[in-house]
């Protein structure tokens, strides 16, 4: 057993210094993209990347072997979260409005809904290093709406901090690209 592990270490390369990063990844370095709204990109504030958690699979006692896990799928059962301002137009969160009003038609618009409609688009999530240069690029696939959070109005209020509200998307798969 040791001569394996012996020969593993003697196989193994060197990490060359100009691959290793010691500064940390800024919460800021971030630009997100939905070809489907091209002007919400303005107004993004954040994104929450969704857990990846790996599902386990029981293989049950047999012959005397004891009952073991093993890795099955991925789940990615949390959605993207992408948290915005809305502009002075309401223009961004009435985009997100109308796309989700596509999808599934409510009873004003249901004779003129287009059933035909491409409820699906990517979202990008550019991530940079601290010299701006990108360093990851973040695909998710099949991206819809399914959450636009509401907001309040409140004539008390002394401060004028904008309006930010959540939009949640369901998506099928995502692939991570490195620069």
């Amino acid at each position: 057993m040791s001569e394996s592990l012996d020969e593993t270490f003697h196989t193994l390369q060197p990490i060359e210094r100009s691959q290793v990063s010691y500064n940390y990844l800024s919460p800021t370095a971030f630009r997100v993209i939905i070809p489907k709204m091209p002007r919400f990109t303005y107004f993004i504030q954040s994104v929450s990347i969704p857990s990846v958690v790996m599902g386990m699979m029981e293989i049950p006692a047999f012959k005397g072997l004891p009952k073991q896990e093993a890795p099955s799928i991925l789940d990615l059962s949390d959605d993207l979260i992408i948290n915005f301002t809305i502009d002075e137009n309401m223009q961004n969160w009435q985009e997100m409005y109308d796309w989700m009003t596509d999808i599934v038609p409510t009873d004003e618009n249901f004779a003129s809904a287009n059933m035909n409609i491409d409820k699906y688009s990517p979202i990008i999530v550019l991530i940079y290093n601290n010299a701006k240069k990108l360093k990851k690029k973040i695909t998710f696939n099949n991206c819809f709406p399914i959450t636009l959070s509401g907001f309040e109005f409140n004539s008390a209020s002394t401060d004028i901090d904008p309006i930010t509200i959540a939009a949640n998307f369901e998506f099928s798969e995502f692939t991570v690209e490195t620069f």
